[in-house]
């Protein structure tokens, strides 16, 4: 599917707002996963998101991990390539913690947030509703330039 979850060109000036429900063959030794609520079979993998956007974010990988965690009412899926636990219940506290002041200044807005953690080194990140896919994010970048990379996730 492309060279570490690149995106299809993105033009908001052709595309009105959908929803959609994409089933994906399985692939041996490849997990499917994106954006959205993600159903596994035995044969495919069912990705579907009822928040209305202009693309649709499906990645295969061979050794990403899922980290879940609670995030109020909502749900928090951090995909992976080998964050430590201990990384990862930071940055799930922190976006928590973030998420909760945004809906005091902004709004409250109910919904589950992806963050897909990419092997790209180069060509930047993008963000949609309900997700963000970040490249070459490191565990030392992480903790030395926090409020930005908190800031990147919303």
């Amino acid at each position: 599917m492309g060279l570490y979850y690149p995106w299809f060109p993105f033009n908001p000036d052709h595309y009105n707002m959908f929803t959609y429900n994409v089933e994906v063959k399985t692939i041996e030794d490849y997990k499917a996963f994106g954006l959205g609520d993600i159903k596994k079979q035995e044969d495919q993998t069912t990705l579907e998101t009822t928040i209305p956007t202009k693309d649709i974010v499906v990645c295969l990988s061979k050794d990403v991990k899922t980290y879940t965690a609670a995030m109020g009412q909502n749900q928090l899926k951090i995909f992976h390539h080998g964050f430590t636990d201990s990384l990862l219940q930071e940055m799930a506290a922190n976006i928590s913690s973030s998420y909760q002041y945004f809906n005091t200044w902004f709004g409250k807005k109910n919904g589950d947030i992806s963050v897909i953690d990419t092997k790209r080194e180069r060509g930047g990140g993008y963000a949609r509703m309900g997700g963000i896919v970040l490249g070459g994010l490191q565990a030392e970048n992480y903790y030395s330039d926090l409020v930005t990379a908190i800031f990147c996730i919303f």
